[in-house]
């Protein structure tokens, strides 16, 4: 078994710390971002998803299946702003957070709801419905994500320095 020093104990915190804060500050982003999506779709968004009546923030928070949507998508933002936050420089940190979750957001959300939509009555050939609430989802999650790994990045770097 190799003999722990001292530097290597304390990098081994350093990297947990920006981690554990990259986690939580990813979770808690995409997870509100998810919320937020939801609620601007079901009352302002387009045909495929607007509700006659809306919906209230408190319906969609009481309706149980929104619950899994949220979590799940808290949960990647957790894993992507763990990740950033284990970076060394804050740009990295940044840009992995923020393409790991405009990946999870693409790939679970964008494209296929898009397909969804064409499927529906839209057509594949017509102009694809309700872009603008996709692509805002989809910049809000790449935003969220890259923030999350920038503070875990700098939580890393200036809150625990090297020693």
């Amino acid at each position: 078994m190799k003999k722990q020093t001292p530097s290597s104990i304390t990098n081994r915190k350093r990297l947990s710390f920006g981690s554990l804060v990259g986690a939580i500050i990813g979770g808690v982003g995409q997870f509100g971002a998810a919320v937020f999506f939801l609620h601007y779709a079901l009352n302002w968004g387009g045909p495929f998803f607007r509700q006659d009546g809306g919906g209230g923030l408190l319906a969609i928070l009481l309706f149980p299946l929104s619950w899994l949507f949220f979590l799940v998508f808290a949960a990647l933002g957790a894993v992507a702003g763990a990740v950033g936050g284990m970076t060394h420089r804050i740009v990295r940190g940044a840009a992995v957070s923020g393409v790991m979750c405009g990946l999870f957001w693409l790939t679970l959300l964008v494209v296929p709801v898009h397909i969804v939509i064409g499927l529906s009555g839209g057509g594949l050939s017509k102009e694809p419905t309700n872009m603008p609430e996709l692509t805002i989802a989809l910049v809000t999650a790449i935003s969220v994500g890259a923030i999350a790994g920038v503070i875990g990045a700098i939580a890393k770097n200036r809150l625990m320095p090297k020693r």
